[in-house]
């Protein structure tokens, strides 16, 4: 058997078109002559990232797209890959359900927690950022640094009670838990009696945007945009997206003190 150079590696990148997987993904395009990038974006959502790696690259960069729903979709996406290698000799798991926080790769680990966070910190898509600090804190704690840890897993559990994600704040605040750190599970919501993520789903529907699309823009499924605007309806009483923008101007002014 011969042996093969470190740049002759193929590896597929799974959940790599956000957070810790997108930045994993920077550091593998310039050290492997083959890598398979997945995600659930169509081609063209994840464009200019493709043209990033692949300008980064020293030999093929391949996306395959595909939403893990069901068993079916991952042996569909084992197929497409096996059309186009024969091995893989490196899987990087960063999709689906979370695993242990050590499997970003070696020694690169804190630099793509530290990237990942820096990239998000200068945008608007806060829940990655909060899944950054998350991660971060996380893989902190198992390398038992816990003052660092307690750091992130606060911001990422702060970040997350704001937003109105329960579960991942439930998760910051179990991390938080075995820092050594107790925290009083609490519900954000708006003077309006919206969480803060409702109003945001409700703001971006209001504008015209489709359930994809706001999934798109906040990081999150379409069918959990649809369970948000479903609970809006139910809060203010209303039917339609079509009400929904005269309802979000009743409740800005209503807190602002504008009749």
């Amino acid at each position: 058997m011969t042996s093969r150079n470190a740049d002759e590696t193929a590896v597929v990148l799974t959940g790599a078109t956000s957070g810790i997987g997108q930045a994993t993904a920077r550091l593998l395009a310039s050290r492997t002559s083959r890598l398979f990038v997945h995600g659930p974006q169509r081609l063209s959502e994840i464009a200019g990232l493709l043209a990033e790696l692949r300008a980064a690259s020293r030999g093929e960069v391949h996306y395959v797209q595909a939403d893990f729903d069901g068993l079916a979709a991952v042996e569909k996406l084992a197929a497409e890959i096996s059309n186009r290698t024969d091995r893989v000799d490196v899987l990087v798991n960063n999709a689906g359900r979370p695993g242990s926080p050590r499997r970003s790769v070696g020694g690169d680990a804190e630099a793509g927690y530290r990237e990942a966070i820096d990239r998000f910190a200068g945008t608007r898509l806060r829940p990655e950022l909060a899944r950054s600090h998350l991660l971060y804190g996380e893989w902190l704690r198992r390398e038992r640094r816990l003052s660092e840890a307690r750091e992130r897993l606060r911001t990422a559990h702060e970040l997350f009670t704001t937003m109105g994600l329960g579960a991942f704040a439930d998760r910051a605040a179990r991390e938080l838990e075995a820092a050594g750190i107790s925290v009083r599970k609490r519900e954000a919501v708006t003077s309006g009696g919206l969480t803060p993520l409702e109003e945001q789903v409700a703001r971006l529907a209001s504008e015209g945007l489709t359930n994809a699309e706001i999934g798109s823009r906040l990081f999150v499924s379409s069918r959990t945009v649809e369970y948000h605007l479903h609970k809006v309806f139910a809060k203010t009483g209303i039917r339609s997206r079509n009400a929904l923008a005269m309802v979000l101007r009743r409740r800005s002014g209503s807190r602002t003190g504008v009749a």
